[in-house]
């Protein structure tokens, strides 16, 4: 029923946001899902604001910790994958996973710093529907095999109702 890391991934990047900071400039661009995220509206974002309008909405216990993993990225450090919280406009405080990395200009200097931003929640989500539909899928091999018919259509139904509408 299709490869589940392939469908892990596209359910987890759905509602990620984008972005892109200039170090040069210490201006952060981004794409709508990321303004969504972080409730700002999306055309600041797209014109670009200080980085620091971002790093203010960190927590506070979580600020230290994602400074000194960013800090070390753009020193040439691997990749990170980071989890921390927010304060958003609406109230309410997010949790969010963060992937970024430092690319560096023609000079060896580092340039511009990208990366991916998800809704934690969002995450764990696609990967109980994932697990879920793996186990469906495995179910109806079973189904199948045995020759059970309408085992097999229940839980193609079952299935079904848990993948996209787009699909």
């Amino acid at each position: 029923m299709g490869n589940p890391r392939k469908k892990l991934i596209e359910h987890s990047m759905r509602g990620a946001g984008f972005y892109s900071w200039s170090l040069q400039t210490n201006i952060l661009t981004a794409d709508k899902a990321y303004s969504d995220i972080y409730e700002i509206d999306e055309r600041e974002l797209a014109h670009g604001l200080p980085v620091e309008k971002i790093l203010a909405r960190i927590v506070d216990q979580d600020r230290p910790r994602l400074a000194a993993r960013i800090h070390d990225v753009i020193l040439g450090g691997q990749s990170f994958v980071s989890s921390y919280g927010i304060f958003c406009p609406s109230g309410c405080t997010k949790a969010l996973l963060s992937m970024g990395s430092c690319s560096k200009d023609a000079n060896g200097d580092p340039s511009i710093y990208t990366g991916v931003v998800l809704v934690e929640e969002n995450f764990g989500n696609a990967v109980e529907d994932v697990q879920l539909e793996s186990q469906i899928s495995a179910a109806i091999d079973l189904a199948r095999n045995s020759k059970r018919d309408l085992t097999e259509r229940y839980l193609i139904s079952a299935l079904n109702s848990l993948l996209p509408a787009d699909k």
